[in-house]
């Protein structure tokens, strides 16, 4: 997955620039894990989960719920989100699917996400 960095802010789910490019056939499952580092800045709420968007669209969804962190501080943390969808839970086609969020407040620094997509049976 690609590096991406700087100041983020939606209250809007987003999905990062770091997204795997994924094809699915009808009745395959998707499996995916992701970490990144952030600096949430005072007073901010980070949700984040794990999205796909379907090619062609700029819908964002999440695969699973997501998690929040609120912070009334600046913090430096270290977040992780693993999810794997049913068999047959998302259409046959070409998606991206990478780590998303929303936030609440100022904002977040974020870095590299790092992490794996597999498709499989």
């Amino acid at each position: 997955m690609s590096a991406w960095s700087g100041l983020y802010f939606s209250d809007s789910l987003y999905l990062w620039p770091s997204a795997a490019s994924v094809t699915i056939a009808s009745g395959q499952r998707l499996t995916a894990s992701m970490s990144t580092a952030v600096l949430l800045t005072d007073g901010t709420t980070f949700h984040y989960s794990i999205c796909y968007r379907p090619q062609g669209s700029t819908d964002v969804t999440s695969l699973d719920n997501s998690e929040s962190l609120t912070t009334t501080t600046g913090s430096h943390v270290t977040v992780s989100y693993d999810v794997a969808t049913a068999s047959g839970a998302l259409p046959a086609g070409t998606y991206s699917v990478g780590l998303c969020a929303r936030t609440v407040g100022a904002g977040i620094y974020a870095t590299r996400v790092h992490g794996w997509v597999m498709v499989h049976n």
